[in-house]
């Protein structure tokens, strides 16, 4: 069966963002591909198809008031320096983590994992502990390592800062 995307036919800005639209704007977006392509890249990944990874990223998204496709690739275009920045500041954990694993080539990330990467991007971009805080609670992320949301929270907003230019 052939899924008809709802939204090829409309401009950007009125694409209500589901988790349909959402799936299509990230296998066909190039700026979604390039960064996913990157982030896997730099871990020694590959991309995978995953809806359900996707899919969760509706809500999340939602959080930070990203309502349409337009809203997001807006986003994306915004921030995308800083997505590559904090999934490269990122990947040490990751190494850390994997250190007694071996070769990383079977390993994988969702595609939109730039998305994930966005998400932590815009907790963190007003430099607001407790909005990040708040972020990681609500969507419980990082309950299963050993650090607290709220150290999350506030590593984030000071990698964050770390991305501010001088004024």
């Amino acid at each position: 069966m052939v899924r008809k995307s709802p939204g090829r036919s409309e401009q950007p800005s009125a694409v209500e963002l589901n988790k349909i639209s959402l799936l299509d704007f990230v296998r066909q977006d190039q700026r979604v591909r390039e960064l996913d392509l990157k982030i896997t890249a730099d871990f020694g990944y590959r991309v995978r198809q995953d809806e359900t990874s996707v899919g969760a990223d509706v809500a999340k998204l939602q959080f930070f008031g990203l309502n349409t496709i337009a809203d997001v690739s807006d986003a994306l275009q915004r921030h995308q320096d800083h997505i590559s920045k904090l999934s490269a500041y990122w990947k040490p954990l990751d190494d850390d983590r994997d250190s007694g694993s071996g070769d990383s080539s079977h390993q994988t990330m969702p595609e939109g994992i730039s998305l994930f990467y966005l998400c932590h991007v815009l907790a963190g971009a007003d430099l607001d502990a407790a909005k990040a805080t708040e972020y990681y609670l609500k969507f419980s992320i990082g309950s299963s390592l050993d650090e607290t949301a709220e150290d999350m929270g506030n590593d984030l907003v000071r990698f964050m800062r770390t991305q501010q230019t001088p004024s």
